[in-house]
């Protein structure tokens, strides 16, 4: 498998998810800027990041909008568990056990740590709430999404070619040209909004019907 192009969908999963929650919510987190760069020491493994000029960092702790962080933040490792073929918590997992470390090459460590232990932990109001969010993603809505992808719902995005949509290379670096690719995904957005919305809904009334 391509690194590189894995770590480009991972990042696009992210970038999706940011397009549709603002389209959907008005929640203004889109990006502004996607890199891809080699992990350390590697020669073979790429890591990436997209960010946004408008990142709030109370957003963690706002519970009216804290769905929609949520949700940018998961969405990378299902786009890469699905394109890779794996389950997600071979994505979306603990690099502190040994056995995920060892297994694991993937990009959602650090999306796990900030939304299963870190966001966790400070929020006691809603320990309870993300533990059902996480059932409800690894358990209902990732097989969800594996039932689209066996209909082609994801076939054109994930045909998409990382190496297309290079703008820079700097050294072991590359920079994601962000408009062509959002010119490249309008359609796919429109197809996918309707699951994104139901998916949205679902994580809002979990919250609700907790309180």
């Amino acid at each position: 498998m391509n690194d590189l192009q894995r770590a480009f969908i991972h990042e696009m999963g992210h970038f999706i998810a940011a397009e549709l929650n603002y389209k959907l919510c008005n929640y203004d987190r889109r990006i502004d800027e996607f890199k891809l760069y080699l992990r350390d020491n590697s020669t073979i493994l790429y890591d990436g990041y997209v960010r946004t000029k408008n990142v709030v960092i109370s957003d963690r702790f706002n519970h009216e909008i804290i769905a929609n962080y949520f949700g940018n933040a998961v969405y990378g490792c299902l786009f890469e568990s699905l394109y890779r073929k794996i389950d997600l918590d071979q994505c979306l997992c603990d690099i502190s056990i040994e056995e995920n470390l060892l297994q694991n090459f993937g990009n959602g460590q650090d999306d796990y740590y900030e939304i299963f232990i870190r966001l966790r932990l400070v929020e006691n109001e809603l320990k309870s709430v993300f533990d059902k969010w996480r059932s409800y993603l690894f358990d209902d809505y990732f097989n969800q999404l594996h039932e689209l992808k066996n209909r082609n719902h994801f076939k054109s995005v994930f045909s998409l070619d990382v190496n297309d949509y290079i703008l820079k290379k700097r050294y072991n670096e590359y920079l994601i040209d962000i408009d062509k690719l959002k010119l490249e995904l309008n359609e796919f957005l429109e197809f996918h909004k309707p699951f994104f919305e139901q998916f949205l809904e679902r994580l809002f009334k979990i919250q609700h019907d907790d309180n």
